[in-house]
């Protein structure tokens, strides 16, 4: 019978393990054995001193203690970091007294799970999240400085597609510079859209905003001033300054729009 708990024993997927009152092994079965690379000679009759990193596994030892001198059941997870590998490993453990004839304690059985794997899964998870936390704290904090920077200014802004020669978005002050209702009606007209057919000098409006464009691409910067057209046609004065922004998905024109019409109209 013995020998056939001895075989029960080791082909169970869990470690166990019996202690003495001094916390030395007096029993570990195969599982044990292959943990730790060596025979149960080896093990029987070593603390966990001998098996253990204790500084990075203290938890064992005042578990035993809870078992043995106070007689508790625990169960519980515990991290133990291996002294001859320094591998780190996560168990879920429950550990019950060992009672003698007179039903006094005389030892503990300890049966261990490895989640280690599970374990380190949770952990990457959490690392996961804290990181996206971080990511999504640091993308709030640029939305708002957007917002004040591109939402909260007296000046328009468009931002402009150097591909499709296309507005991506605008401002809230370029609606009410040109008098339109919505972005749509805007971002659907393009540069040549919101100007009227020639500039002052007689150059065609479209021709020579792509020659502003490919200037501020070259250079980086480039500002002139410009004529644009309301959404009554009124014709208005506006100074421009194209600036080359590169993004995750590409290049694209930043543009600020200042309102010089009253200069303008002045002079």
């Amino acid at each position: 019978q013995l020998n056939a708990l001895q075989t029960t024993l080791d082909g169970v997927g869990a470690y166990v393990y019996t202690k003495d009152m001094q916390g030395c092994y007096t029993y570990v079965n195969q599982k044990v054995c292959e943990l730790f690379n060596c025979s149960s000679g080896d093990i029987i009759g070593h603390d966990d001193l001998t098996l253990f990193s204790l500084e990075l596994s203290s938890e064992l030892r005042d578990n035993d203690v809870l078992v043995i001198q106070q007689g508790e059941t625990v169960e519980i997870e515990e991290r133990n970091v291996i002294a001859k590998t320094g591998e780190t490993r996560y168990y879920e453990t429950v550990k019950k007294p060992l009672l003698g004839l007179n039903g006094e304690v005389i030892g503990l059985l300890g049966v261990s799970t490895d989640i280690t794997q599970r374990k380190q899964s949770l952990i990457s998870i959490k690392d996961s999240f804290q990181k996206l936390a971080i990511q999504t704290k640091k993308l709030n904090e640029k939305r708002e400085l957007y917002e004040i920077i591109f939402e909260k200014t007296d000046n328009g802004i468009f931002l402009l597609n150097i591909d499709s020669f296309q507005f991506l978005d605008c401002n809230q002050q370029v609606l009410k510079h040109l008098g339109y209702a919505t972005k749509a009606d805007i971002l659907t007209k393009g540069p040549e859209g919101i100007s009227p057919a020639f500039q002052v000098g007689g150059r065609r409006s479209g021709e020579l905003m792509r020659e502003m464009c490919a200037l501020a691409i070259e250079k980086g910067m480039v500002t002139f001033e410009w004529e644009s057209l309301t959404q009554k046609n009124q014709r208005i004065w506006c100074e421009i300054s194209l600036t080359l922004v590169t993004t995750q998905t590409g290049k694209v024109l930043y543009a600020i729009c200042r309102d010089i019409n009253a200069r303008k109209l002045t002079e």
